[in-house]
């Protein structure tokens, strides 16, 4: 459920508050920047308001922010509706004796991480987050609460990606959200004159990918002509091999089972052209994609 279809008053001033900015943390990706809502104290409160008067009253125990930016929603909402709150944290950063839920992001794992004993059986929790991208941490957090013995009332974020379909990641549980990222991005192609928002939006039409929260909710570029920003300067194998580690996943769609064997060959292969000035960037890839890796155990054409 959106708020927005609710037409709230309140929800205009809170999207012309989230910056979209591109190409960030890297090439391609439209990053929702929560920051820019925090600085105006009016925004910041009516996006709490908006949640505390949803929940108020629903003996909720429990509220689990997701680190990092549902620690900042997570807290007044708790305090508001009287219910604890319960971070939900990346591995190694809680001291006590922890729970874990791993997950499957779109190029490995990562896990999340809850104090033994911080939420009891039969407590009511409502998990909370910044943004939903793909789902898959909100269905972490809700995997590790539901493990001992919490009912997850409800998964509540301030920006939805409705095109990365994380809403149908949840197994039918509810989601209600204060912005789409559509909406949002719809604003730089209003007729809004300038002093009604105080940012200024990407369009519809833009090929950047939307992205979310540090936790790798991003949306992978697939224009074919991406492969073109390669950065082949000198001394920085680095970034070709990332694009060649991206490139080659998103042509398999699958993880490869032997991800040291291929590194290791990409590795060899860097050296190889470090040696033969004529290989340059665009065969190198090729050559990976159409060909596989040699002297690995996949077989040559990947696993």
């Amino acid at each position: 459920m959106s708020a927005y279809r609710e037409e709230d008053p309140r929800l205009h001033g809170i999207k012309t508050k989230i910056r979209v900015v591109p190409h960030f943390p890297k090439s391609g990706i439209m990053f929702q920047d929560i920051t820019t809502l925090l600085l105006d104290p009016k925004a910041f409160k009516d996006t709490i308001d908006l949640f505390v008067e949803r929940y108020k009253g629903k003996n909720i125990n429990v509220v689990a922010g997701i680190e990092a930016r549902g620690f900042i929603f997570g807290p007044p909402i708790a305090l508001a509706i009287g219910a604890k709150f319960v971070p939900l944290r990346k591995p190694k950063k809680l001291p006590g004796k922890v729970i874990s839920q791993e997950y499957i992001l779109e190029y490995g794992r990562d896990c999340l991480e809850m104090h033994v004993g911080a939420v009891e059986a039969g407590e009511r929790a409502l998990v909370v987050d910044d943004l939903i991208a793909t789902g898959g941490t909100l269905c972490a957090a809700m995997d590790l609460l539901e493990r001992v013995g919490a009912e997850v009332v409800e998964c509540a974020c301030v920006i939805e990606l409705p095109e990365l379909k994380g809403r149908e990641r949840l197994n039918g549980k509810p989601l209600y959200v204060l912005v789409e990222y559509l909406e949002v991005a719809s604003s730089s192609s209003s007729t809004t004159s300038s002093t009604d928002s105080a940012f200024s939006y990407p369009s519809k039409t833009s090929n950047l990918a939307p992205c979310g929260s540090a936790s790798c909710r991003n949306a992978p570029q697939r224009d074919p002509h991406h492969l073109r920003q390669v950065n082949d300067a000198p001394g920085r194998p680095g970034s070709l091999l990332r694009l060649l580690i991206k490139k080659y996943l998103l042509e398999r769609r699958t993880l490869m089972p032997h991800m040291a064997t291929f590194l290791d060959s990409i590795e060899k292969m860097l050296l190889l052209k470090k040696k033969n000035k004529k290989l340059n960037s665009p065969k190198l890839w090729r050559f990976v994609l159409t060909k596989g890796v040699p002297n690995t155990r996949c077989g040559g054409g990947g696993c």
